[in-house]
């Protein structure tokens, strides 16, 4: 569980580098940035989403049924 918020910090991080260098090179609005940094996120999401399906498995273990 802790690698998969590890993995959450680590996405973040990367997330907010590339929007960094991103409204550095261009700082206008444009197309293609927006969709660069949408995508950033994205992958924070699925890190996210990965974080919770590894705690749910941790519960569901405790608990004494499987979920996944």
């Amino acid at each position: 569980l802790a690698l998969a918020l590890a993995l959450i910090f680590i996405t973040e991080l990367i997330n907010t580098a590339v929007e960094r260098a991103l409204e550095r090179l261009h700082p206008d609005e444009h197309e293609l940035i927006g969709m660069s940094k949408d995508i950033a996120s994205a992958a924070v999401f699925i890190a996210f989403v990965f974080a919770a399906i590894v705690a749910a498995a941790i519960l569901g273990d405790r608990l004494g049924f499987w979920i996944v």
